[in-house]
């Protein structure tokens, strides 16, 4: 970077001798008149500021090795160069005072044209590589801090035309009295061209640019009045500010909660659970594999429901953390309801451990319905108590900020938007980046998410992260396609089940004994809802607590009335899906649990009618179940839910039951009429039903693993089979590659390659936006188009968001706490003729101005709490949740 002793070159050629302070008349932060601060924040005040605060963060952030020969001052130095780009006429333009000021100093806005560029991001991607010399891909990382990398097309004009000369004199002195204030010259910094081959690094530090630039934006923290003068004075000031900025937002030093590397796998079991606890076979074969290993690895983890895998993956978590001084964990699950469940399990093993310690360690819990759990917001509250261990700092709350905290449980989609070209994503991979991501359930995805999960992994590995991966069961494509993820194959398949660890680019495993389960007779029913009634009226006759689990909300909601209407008050009966407004379905869920779960006063008869929000990750036990017809591995994790605790049972329930609709017959269900094919691959479905219909009882674990692989590993047909089946399975069969194919395609289309040539490459995609932001929007999961709204009833008085509600009038913002009353009335809808009425609506101030309602979409309910679209009626039922009815026409 430049030529000896720090003099820069400028455009004629000659060196700079400037010492007068012209730099300092730049602003980097405008300022209100009120404030004080009438000049506002110089731009070299905020590059400082900037600068401090990732000189403090890169004392608890271990960098990749290839930015470790940079050193944390210089790799500080550079991060503070992000806003060199407004130092420009267009940009010094905006601010009138600013403007003024310059222009009183000597400074010219003309010709016109100067002013056409304005875009300091750009403007610094394109004048660091002229003016400090450092490499273009550096650069591009620099200027990448309000969300993308900038790539090399957007350079090319982004430097300022025919701007006279004071001001690239200006800038040079600006970036000597940037460098001296630290300490440092220009001799003394890298041009860092590697940047361009190492994609690992590059993001690494695009991330620490942003958040750096976040909390040094703060003026709470670094106000623009009251500062030491300019200089290494200031510098001082600056990087203790940042350390205080840091504490008090939540940034903790990384601690490991395991203090003795010696204590046995019992001991820990016993802390984590507050239970003396001999380990399961498969928590001692986990401890096992740990032994001895050189680097970080993946852990793949492949056994029955009940076998203590989430209990083996936090006992990982706390070897690898200690071995590797990885800085944390992150819990990633399919739905917001199974992270819901898992954030109560972290937390209490969090404060299992936490009191050990001085400093309270902080936890979030990462999805969109964040805001509505009590659990969560309670921790909210003790934010800096003394005396509380565990706790959720506000400023990690937002979207793109949760993945900072060191610990944190939520969706898996929240990690994925760390490989999808979205704003920040790599702040999302920064934020990851050497710790350990445990991800539950990972049978419960398609080819496009799976496929992204696959894409998470390579980034994961390169970041230094330790991942363990928990499934009931894998399909042996897809075990095969996240093992070479990691770059590492199987060269022999142990028996199931089974944990992997794969690192040095080998794999160590273990087969383990599981414990015995009693049989689960299979009995076939028929598909239609009549029959499905009766028998759960059957079922709870003699008593029990029985789950009927299907597979769309209409027939979970058509069943409830049917039971309803029919059993009376002989058994509880409980609906539970996904379309009931935020907070009730959060109340049914605790419900559920409190029914249904391992310590509970369960009901003496209820029945649960549910869809497949019930099959993930919620400890629930039923005596009895009926199932929908499903993928031979969900109706298996379905089944998992049946006698999984030890108790006391009716006599009629002693040996477990499953019930599967669908399955009488000779031939398969009409996929069309139930709908099902809408939900599931109905070539899957129509191999599930083959195996499923040859056997009378299921043996767990034994026959997991072979139902899996028969059923996702299969020719299409069978010889023997009925001439129709093989032909309608031919057809599915067909028509599930040309599926797959379209999957792979879209989701290669979308995720971010580790394997591109160069930095350049690797970002030529299209800059997308998450789910909900608008523009070129880019997907975690394929699926129907969906809207967040929020139902309200509307009267001249004003809107509701429940009947008995005050009105509040939709032209005015609303108080917060209003506005998160009406938040935790969402819910979301999929039916298409719907969407595009809402979606062309426009949103009043109530909703358009409130950072909690701006991406959600009010519904209009007229007194009978319905609306017609078409001859489409929606209504919001009390007992049902949202209805869809069309009217005969």
């Amino acid at each position: 970077m430049g030529e000896g002793g720090g003099v820069i070159s400028v455009a004629n050629g000659t060196t700079s001798p400037l010492q007068e302070p012209e730099c300092l008349f730049f602003w980097g932060k405008s300022a209100p008149e009120e404030s004080g601060a009438v000049h506002g924040h110089s731009l070299l005040s905020h590059l400082l500021d900037v600068a401090a605060v990732a000189r403090v963060l890169l004392e608890r952030f271990v960098p990749p090795s290839a930015l470790q020969e940079f050193g944390a001052e210089v790799l500080a130095a550079l991060v503070g160069l992000h806003d060199y780009g407004k130092a420009i006429p267009g940009f010094q333009a905006k601010w009138p005072q600013g403007r003024a000021r310059l222009e009183s100093a000597g400074f010219s806005f003309r010709p016109p044209q100067v002013l056409k560029q304005d875009r300091h991001d750009l403007a610094t991607a394109a004048l660091l590589p002229r003016e400090a010399h450092l490499a273009e891909a550096l650069a591009c990382i620099l200027g990448g801090h309000h969300g993308y990398l900038v790539r090399l097309g957007e350079r090319k004009h982004a430097a300022p035309n025919r701007e006279s000369p004071e001001w690239r004199a200006a800038r040079c002195a600006l970036l000597r009295d940037y460098l001296a204030a630290q300490g440092l010259d220009a001799s003394a910094v890298p041009d860092g061209e590697f940047l361009e081959t190492r994609l690992d690094a590059a993001l690494w530090l695009a991330g620490l640019v942003s958040v750096a630039d976040w909390i040094g934006s703060n003026d709470a923290f670094f106000p623009y009045a009251g500062r030491p003068p300019l200089g290494p004075a200031y510098w001082q000031d600056a990087q203790e500010r940042a350390a205080r900025a840091l504490q008090e937002l939540g940034w903790r030093e990384t601690v490991s909660l395991l203090r003795d590397e010696h204590a046995g796998t019992a001991a820990l079991l016993s802390r984590m659970t507050g239970k003396a606890l001999a380990p399961r076979p498969l928590q001692s074969a986990v401890e096992e594999l740990l032994r001895g290993i050189a680097e970080p690895p993946l852990v793949l983890i492949e056994a029955p429901m009940g076998e203590g895998k989430t209990e083996a993956a936090f006992l990982a978590f706390l070897r690898l953390q200690r071995r590797f001084g990885l800085r944390g964990f992150y819990v990633g699950l399919p739905t917001q309801a199974t992270g819901n469940a898992m954030f109560e399990r972290a937390v209490r093993f969090l404060q299992a451990f936490a009191d050990q310690h001085d400093v309270q360690l902080d936890i979030q819990l990462a999805h969109a319905g964040a805001e509505l759990v009590e659990s969560y917001q309670a921790l909210r509250g003790v934010y800096g108590e003394p005396g509380e261990h565990v706790a959720a700092a506000s400023w990690f709350a937002k979207p793109k900020r949760a993945l900072l905290s060191p610990f944190g449980v939520g969706t898996v989609d929240q990690a994925l938007y760390a490989v999808l070209h979205v704003k920040h994503h790599f702040v999302r991979l920064w934020g990851l980046a050497r710790r350990v991501v445990i991800l539950d359930e990972v049978h419960a995805y398609d080819v496009y998410t799976g496929g992204l999960i696959a894409h998470l992994l390579r980034w994961l590995k390169r970041m230094g992260c330790a991942v363990i991966l928990l499934s009931a069961t894998l399909p042996r494509a897809k075990r095969q396609e996240l093992l070479a993820a990691w770059g590492v194959a199987e060269n022999e398949e142990s028996a199931y089940p089974r944990v992997l660890l794969a690192q040095g680019g080998r794999i160590a495993s273990r087969t383990i004994i599981a414990r015995e389960q009693a049989p689960i007779a299979l009995c076939a029913l028929s598909e239609l809802l009549e029959s499905i009634a009766e028998t759960a009226r059957n079922l709870t006759a003699e008593g029990g607590c029985i789950a009927v689990i299907v597979n769309t909300v209409d027939r979970a909601q058509t069943l409830y009335s049917m039971l309803e209407d029919t059993v009376g008050d002989a058994a509880e009966v409980l609906l539970y899906h996904a379309r009931f407004p935020a907070d009730e379905r959060q109340a049914i869920e605790q419900k559920v649990l409190a029914h249904f779960g391992k310590e509970c006063e369960r009901p003496e008869r209820a029945i649960l009618i549910a869809t497949q929000v019930a099959e993930q990750s919620l400890d629930v036990d039923f005596d009895a179940m009926i199932t929908d017809l499903a993928p031979v591995d969900l109706v298996l994790q379905r089944a998992g839910r049946l006698h999984r605790h030890p108790r006391q049972r009716p006599e009629a329930h002693r040996e477990p039951v499953l019930y599967v609709a669908g399955l009488a017959g000779e031939s398969p269900p009409d996929l069309t009429a139930t709908r099902w094919k809408y939900v599931y691959q109905p070539y899957i479905l129509l191999r599930s039903w083959r195996q499923l219909r040859e056997r009378p009882i299921v043996r767990l674990p034994d026959d997991i693993d072979s139902l899996v692989q028969a059923v996702y590993d299969a020719a299409p047909a069978d010889e023997g089979a009925e001439v129709a089946t093989v032909q309608d399975q031919d057809a599915a069969y067909g028509q599930y590659l040309a599926e797959m194919q379209e999957m792979r395609q879209r989701m290669h289309n979308v995720a971010l390659d580790t394997d591109a040539p160069d930095l350049f490459a690797f970002i030529d995609i299209p800059q997308a936006r998450e789910a909900g932001e608008g523009g070129l929007e880019v997907v975690t999961r394929l699926g129907e188009e969906s809207l967040a709204v929020v139902p309200l009833w509307v009267s001249e008085a004003g809107w509701r968001e429940r009947p008995d509600a005050p009105p509040f009038d939709p032209q005015r913002p609303l108080e917060r706490d209003r506005a998160r009353a009406v938040y935790a009335r969402q819910l979301r809808v999929s039916r298409k003729a719907l969407i595009e009425v809402l979606k062309a609506q426009a949103r009043p101030p109530a909703f358009a101005e409130s950072p909690y309602l701006r991406d959600l979409y009010p519904l209009i309910l007229d007194d009978e709490s319905k609306t017609m679209v078409g001859n489409l009626q929606v209504r919001l039922d009390p007992c049902l949740g949202l209805v869809y009815e069309k009217e005969e026409t």
